[in-house]
């Protein structure tokens, strides 16, 4: 009949392969994951990415955030997974855990409680679907490894640990190892200033808009970088206004402007200080905040 209805299945492991090509860098791919944490409610965020004698890497992203019990682990790791309940989330559409992490590793586990259930850990392992062809949810065994990884964070409450294994997109294979060596280190660096840079509200202890975050990365602790120098005697605000709004429903909002003419380079007073700031053509423009997280 012509009404019928038609439903056609995706293919998991086509679907799963292709979702891996969306375009995240690296940086990009482990914001994702910290806004999921501070989605959660965390005030503390411990990412390590640890190099094996073998060269391959592991990376894992633990949390005190809420947790989740095992129904909360099964909705995270669907593909268009639930709304959030509260708008000002930095998670929309569902689906930045799984294609972040799939971008860079072929197995992604989660292990999480929350404040009244047990461990429990749940993976998606993309040769395991390409074999059976079918949207299979593993349940693997608990590791005590990674139990110890993620009550580093919780102190045994709740909170979340997400993993990486086979990793096979992050670094290349060299035949030398120092610069093998070198690479992982400007990855482990530009990570951490890439979340100065994106987070600084929340790292910033008297910036009182957002909830303070910390965030470290192979147990260093990140600082914030404010790219107006804000803090400096000699920059000048020239501009500070909010601009009103009409969204297409008819309610009203409003979006707050900032201009900022920074110090010249010789107002540093040391070189340290310089560095810090940053102050080049590379970072002047125009930078985009949504809910005091930096999007552009």
């Amino acid at each position: 009949m012509q009404n019928e209805e038609i439903i056609l299945e995706p293919d998991p492991a086509r679907v799963m392969e292709g979702l891996r090509d969306t375009g995240y860098s690296f940086n990009t791919a482990m914001a994702d994951l910290v806004d999921n944490s501070i989605a959660a409610k965390a005030t503390i965020i411990k990412i390590r990415i640890s190099k094996n004698p073998d060269n391959t890497v592991n990376v894992y992203i633990a949390d005190n955030g809420t947790g989740m019990n095992l129904d909360g682990l099964k909705n995270a790791m669907r593909y268009g997974s639930d709304r959030r309940q509260d708008p000002s989330s930095l998670g929309k559409f569902g689906l930045g855990l799984k294609t972040a992490s799939t971008a860079f590793c072929r197995c992604l586990s989660l292990l999480s409680k929350d404040g009244t259930s047990n461990y429990h850990k749940v993976q998606w392992d993309l040769d395991e679907i390409a074999k059976k062809n079918k949207w299979l949810l593993l349940q693997p065994e608990l590791n005590e490894d990674e139990i110890s990884l993620l009550e580093e964070v919780t102190g045994g409450k709740s909170g979340t640990l997400v993993i990486w294994d086979k990793v096979d997109r992050l670094l290349k294979a060299y035949s030398n190892n120092s610069y093998l060596n070198k690479a992982y280190n400007k990855l482990i660096e530009d990570l951490k200033f890439h979340f100065s840079m994106v987070y600084q509200r929340f790292l910033d202890t008297s910036y009182t808009s957002a909830p303070n975050v910390e965030i470290y990365v192979n147990d260093i602790k990140v600082e914030p970088w404010d790219p107006f120098c804000s803090k400096h005697q000699k920059t000048r605000q020239l501009a500070v206004t909010d601009i009103p709004v009409q969204m297409p429903d008819g309610s009203n909002t409003k979006f707050h402007l900032g201009a900022y003419l920074l110090p010249r380079v010789d107002d540093f007073t040391s070189k340290e200080e310089r560095a810090n700031a940053r102050v080049s053509n590379d970072f002047e423009g125009f930078y985009v905040y949504r809910e005091n997280r930096l999007i552009y």
